[in-house]
């Protein structure tokens, strides 16, 4: 049953229309989730809520999926998939930035990122999940 419900989910954040989660939850989310990853706490139980923390971010950015949050959710998921669950949080929050929270000077070259989409992003991040 739980394996059903895990697939109904993942099926939600790649179909649905979700508005945006709250700010104070998502970072609320993330300072836990880096607060367990130093922690120690079982690794596969981490990463499978880090990886889920990522999904529900980028369907928060959802409709506003430009090169800067393509790039650092890219980045994110590259590095869960290496298990590097710290620089992976830290993609994700940077990925978050409001365009006028964004560090000057930091360059990322559109066209890396131009052809990607939501869809796509979520699909490598759903394939990589470990089975149930």
């Amino acid at each position: 049953m739980r394996g059903h419900r895990k697939q109904n989910y993942r099926e939600h954040l790649l179909k649905s229309d979700m508005q945006s989660i709250p700010s104070v939850t998502v970072t609320l989310t993330h300072r836990i989730l880096v607060a367990r990853v130093n922690s120690g706490e079982d690794a596969f139980t981490v990463w499978r809520d880090v990886a889920d923390h990522v999904a529900a971010c980028m369907a928060e950015r959802r409709d506003t999926f430009e090169y800067w949050e393509k790039y650092h959710f890219r980045q994110a998921i590259e590095l869960l998939a290496e298990s590097i669950l710290p620089l992976c949080l830290t993609m994700v929050q940077k990925a978050l930035y409001l365009p006028d929270q964004r560090p000057e000077g930091q360059t990322i070259d559109p066209e890396s990122v131009e052809s990607l989409t939501y869809e796509d992003l979520m699909l490598r991040l759903l394939k990589m999940r470990p089975r149930a």
